[in-house]
């Protein structure tokens, strides 16, 4: 995970890998989706689509929730996008409106 961090990586290779460990390593899903985040939002990844973000997005948070990480998470993804505002406008308006939906969600 702290490699994915560091370097380069398919997003989407780090995507399937927080879906494939959410619920048996939550912690290694939860930091491999937030690398694949980070590294759409730098403009890394081949032939990525709008709905590689979302995938990204749902799995992380998904992974969070079983480590009990969810508003910390958001946080997390929310400070990403705030980092990259150049990214990829359909990403930034995407992963924007999923920050809200979950915020209203959760939100006491």
């Amino acid at each position: 995970a702290e490699l994915a961090r560091q370097n380069p990586c398919d997003p989407k290779t780090l995507t399937r890998a927080a879906r494939d460990f959410a619920a048996s390593n939550p912690e290694f899903a939860r930091s491999v989706g937030l690398a694949a985040l980070q590294w759409q939002l730098r403009g890394h990844g081949y032939e990525l689509t709008a709905q590689d973000a979302v995938d990204a997005f749902n799995h992380t948070l998904e992974a969070a929730r079983h480590n009990g990480t969810e508003p910390d998470t958001v946080r997390s993804i929310q400070l990403l996008v705030d980092q990259h505002p150049r990214a990829d406008r359909t990403i930034i308006v995407l992963l924007r409106q999923r920050l809200g939906e979950v915020t209203k969600v959760t939100a006491p």
